[in-house]
């Protein structure tokens, strides 16, 4: 029958004293093993171990669970003491500055705050246009025709920095998205009051003032927005205006349109200025189509 090793009260006596030397977070492993076996063979320090047989076999003093718990809960002070130097290192003040990794490129801000007052411009002057018309009707195409030409060159200038620079604030897409929909906008005021001029009107009809004022009022708000693009600051109630002002085009070209049919006997006329207030809503939806590239780049920048 195998022997079975039972720990001799001895065994205790002996490993209490080891447990009693451990120290505090501060003390060093040396100090906590001061009766474990030592590399030079000093005899003095070593507890012999029981025989196969006698009595404590399995039970060596070094490797005791006195002597084992005390020595972890020696390492687990140390590693506290430790964290709580980090922490403060950690906290300490900044001794120097924070760098930024990006560039701080505002030259595409500055372009898109040109083109967005461009459109602005051009479509108070289009309201001019259409409320002046026919008197003068050249000199105020002779503008519209001069900004669409502007926003063409701002467009052109935002692709020429985009193939240049390699860091960009945002999405390269979304830039280049962003200008060709304000560029749109002006694209569609120059188109509206061309077909105005081309098609011959001797007046100008009301509901085609009142949705020229909706473009109007549509610029100035993506005005705002493109101005709160530098820093990404919000822009919620201007989009939710934008959306508001589209709607309101919408019903605008629908009453027009249906008025039209039901008051104008000629059918050239009703061919005409159809084509003229789907391209008015063209410009208004342009304004819209803007306003949704901008709320993505405002989402995924936030």
């Amino acid at each position: 029958m195998p022997h079975i090793g039972i720990r001799d009260e001895r065994d205790s006596e002996q490993s209490e004293p080891a447990a009693e030397r451990l120290v505090g977070p501060r003390g060093s492993f040396d100090d906590a093993r001061g009766d474990l076996p030592r590399a030079d063979g000093d005899s003095q320090h070593r507890q012999p171990c029981p025989q196969p047989g006698e009595i404590g076999a399995f039970v060596c003093e070094p490797c005791s669970p006195r002597r084992v718990a005390g020595l972890v809960e020696l390492f687990h002070a140390s590693i506290v003491a430790a964290s709580a130097d980090v922490r403060a290192i950690c906290n300490a003040p900044a001794a120097v500055p924070r760098l930024r990794l990006l560039p701080q490129n505002t030259e595409f801000f500055d372009l898109f705050s040109r083109a967005s007052s461009n459109t602005v411009e051009i479509s108070r002057a289009l309201v001019a246009f259409l409320d002046g018309f026919p008197e003068e009707d050249e000199a105020r195409m002779r503008t519209i025709r001069e900004l669409e030409h502007e926003g063409d060159r701002v467009t052109h200038e935002v692709i020429d920095l985009l193939n240049r620079t390699f860091v960009t604030p945002f999405d390269r897409e979304d830039i280049f998205r962003l200008a060709t929909a304000l560029d749109d906008v002006c694209d569609f005021v120059d188109e509206v009051a061309g077909n105005v001029v081309g098609y011959g009107v001797g007046r100008v009809r009301p509901p085609a003032k009142a949705q020229a004022d909706v473009i109007v009022r549509s610029a100035e708000k993506l005005d705002e927005v493109v101005g709160k693009l530098n820093g990404f600051k919000d822009s919620r109630r201007q989009l939710t205006e934008l959306r508001e002002l589209e709607d309101e085009g919408d019903r605008l070209v629908r009453d027009a349109v249906a008025e039209l049919f039901s008051s104008e006997s000629d059918p050239i006329a009703v061919i005409r200025w159809k084509d003229l207030y789907e391209g008015l809503e063209e410009a208004v939806d342009a304004c819209e189509n803007a306003a949704d590239v901008l709320e993505g780049i405002f989402v995924k920048n936030r």
